[in-house]
């Protein structure tokens, strides 16, 4: 019997790097993107977040990964 490797999330960027954190959802990982980006947008000089959700295995997100992510944004935006 071989044990799943648990799935955990983290927003990373090329330039930005990684977040440093394990989150357990692909929302909670879009929302650290989220608060990275604003905290960026208030810096002077044009910074920008280049960070987005990856998964620890290194798969593309899922169906379902993305569909927690359209919640996380329709909260955040209103939409």
């Amino acid at each position: 019997n071989q044990m799943s490797e648990t799935i955990y999330y983290r927003a990373s960027g090329s330039v930005r790097g990684d977040c440093g954190h394990h989150h357990r959802t692909a929302a909670a990982a879009w929302e650290c993107c989220h608060r990275d980006s604003a905290a960026c947008g208030r810096l002077s000089g044009g910074a920008y977040s280049d960070r987005e959700v990856v998964r620890s295995d290194g798969r593309d997100l899922d169906e379902s990964d993305r569909a927690q992510i359209d919640v996380a944004q329709e909260a955040a935006y209103g939409y």
